[in-house]
């Protein structure tokens, strides 16, 4: 298993408890979590720490409030999951961009809270960049040692589970895995896969227009249209 798996459950997939029984398996990649660094560690923080501490001692080191609350996946999916079938908006647009496609189309009609609930509850979620960024406003300032780790975390995943379709929600994601693979030593293990769609990140409302789809829509029309 991937060290930094090991070292880190909170990044561990959500893989929802429908997962095995869904008619079309996808697995949903977004780029990363985030957590509110103390103002106090600013100069002294290492993101390589990341690698050599477990969460708890991650967490104690740099007094995160909250814990692992702000980067545990399947804890954050799971109150998604939960305020969906309550009826309200939990506001995770990337949580909920593909359930909620999934239950839109082919009817094209608008879905409700607990349709989006029961899709998530069909999908494998996780963040392909293992560490979260130490900002919530800023987007992960990532290094090799990011991108190697996250990558060889993520064909594990894809391995351990069998899916029909992996969907990228990250164009810096995109760009770190094309180019894993392009560097691969095997010439077999340099061709990309047919069944992963490098897509916009959710915040391109662009892409995602349902009114004039773009591209990342379009690419996934045809695939969600078994729901």
């Amino acid at each position: 298993m991937n060290s930094m798996s090991c070292k880190h459950p909170s990044i561990a997939p959500w893989i929802g408890p429908n997962y095995e029984k869904a008619k079309v398996k996808l697995i949903v990649v977004g780029e990363s979590h985030y957590f509110q660094l103390p103002e106090e560690y600013e100069k002294t923080y290492n993101p390589t720490d990341w690698y050599h501490l477990n969460d708890s001692q991650f967490v104690a080191k740099y007094h995160i409030a909250d814990g692992t609350d702000w980067f545990n996946t399947r804890f954050l999916v799971k109150r998604t999951v939960d305020k969906l079938q309550n009826n309200e908006n939990p506001k995770i647009e990337m949580f909920t961009k593909i359930p909620k496609l999934m239950a839109y189309y082919p009817s094209k009609t608008e879905p409700s809270y607990e349709q989006i609930a029961e899709n998530l509850n069909k999908i494998i979620y996780f963040n392909f960049f293992g560490r979260p960024s130490e900002k919530k406003t800023s987007m992960i300032k990532q290094d090799d040692m990011d991108n190697n780790s996250s990558f060889c975390r993520f064909i594990e995943i894809l391995k351990k589970h069998p899916h029909d379709y992996v969907l990228i929600l990250s164009k810096k994601s995109s760009e770190i895995i094309k180019q894993e693979f392009a560097n691969a030593k095997k010439e077999k293990d340099r061709i990309i896969p047919h069944n992963i769609l490098f897509l916009d990140h959710t915040r391109y409302i662009a892409g995602w227009n349902k009114a004039k789809p773009g591209r990342s829509l379009k690419k996934i029309i045809d695939i969600l249209n078994y729901s």
